[in-house]
């Protein structure tokens, strides 16, 4: 099963170095046999990645910076500014010898108070006036 664009490929060959290099390494053995591992605690492999303002072009996600996703938008911001937001890591990178989250999904719960005055919890994505960068 093909699980990286064709080689040759526009899209392929758009991608820098090494993000290529990620998606050919989607086919060797020993990385086949890592996501195989990791499919026994409910994980798998992402391409840590943005893409430019001017034509959409993959880049690579630089150091020190995270995706965060936030009402079902996509967004990137320092790790420090992250660590303000109550939000949970859903992807992880080895970076400075060390694991380090690479994105977040922002979950706030809340309580619910219905018009007949009984509270429920209620979790789910929630907006917010955070000025990403």
């Amino acid at each position: 099963m093909n699980t990286t664009p064709m080689e040759g490929s526009s899209i392929f060959e758009r991608l820098p170095l090494p993000l290529r290099e990620a998606q050919e390494a989607i086919e060797l053995p020993e990385v086949q046999e890592i996501m195989k591992q990791l499919a026994k605690y409910n994980l798998g492999v992402c391409m840590p990645h943005f893409h430019n303002e001017e034509n959409g072009d993959f880049m690579e996600l630089q150091n020190g910076i995270i995706q965060m996703e936030r009402d079902l938008q996509v967004r990137f911001m320092t790790q420090a500014e992250a660590k303000q937001i109550n939000s949970v890591p859903v992807a992880w990178r080895w970076q400075d010898d060390g694991v380090t989250a690479s994105a977040i999904c922002v979950a706030e719960c809340e309580i619910v108070t219905t018009p007949g005055g009984k509270d429920f919890h209620a979790d789910r994505h929630k907006g917010g006036g955070h000025p990403y960068p």
